[in-house]
């Protein structure tokens, strides 16, 4: 099992991508592939093995957010793509979590905290006739439920080999 870890940038705050990439460092992963893609002239002097760069600076000065995510994937080799905007963070037990779900899911979206401990957008419905707009808890349902994107949610490949972003 191979993960690719999809990060897109514009390349202007490599501070917070640095942390991001710490916090994928530091989970138990055995050669995890990390993507950076974008405006990634401030990235050139990165060395890590682990790390690939992509260039895409039109999609990421547009922000075509569907471009720069089709453009990392198609560079990407894992089983499992982790999609990620640059300002994201991981758990220091995300891939304990992860495991427990590995096989059981197309996409699957994490809880994503803000620094306060309070949930973000992770898991939500949309315009349901039921619950409006809301944040859900895990364990409830929606007919309308949605994945905001920057959010860290995981997807096998063969998801996003039939079904693309669009790219406008």
């Amino acid at each position: 099992m191979k993960l690719s870890f999809i990060i897109i940038t514009n390349g202007k705050n490599v501070e917070k991508t640095k942390i991001q990439v710490r916090s994928i460092l530091r989970q138990s992963l055995t050669n995890p592939e990390i993507i950076i893609c974008g405006n990634i002239g401030t990235f050139s002097t990165w060395k890590d093995p682990c790390i690939k760069l992509v260039d895409d600076k039109v999609n990421a000065d547009f922000g075509f957010l569907g471009g720069l995510r089709n453009s990392a994937c198609a560079a990407s080799t894992g089983d499992y793509l982790i999609i990620s905007d640059d300002d994201m963070m991981f758990s220091l037990d995300w891939y304990e979590n992860f495991l427990e779900y590995r096989e059981d899911f197309d996409i699957l979206t994490p809880c994503v905290k803000v620094p306060d401990g309070t949930r973000f957008w992770d898991h939500c419905c949309y315009m349901s006739p039921i619950r409006g707009h809301i944040v859900l808890n895990p364990e409830e349902n929606d007919d309308h439920l949605y994945m905001s994107g920057g959010q860290s949610w995981i997807m096998k490949r063969s998801v996003w080999e039939k079904v693309r972003w669009d790219q406008s």
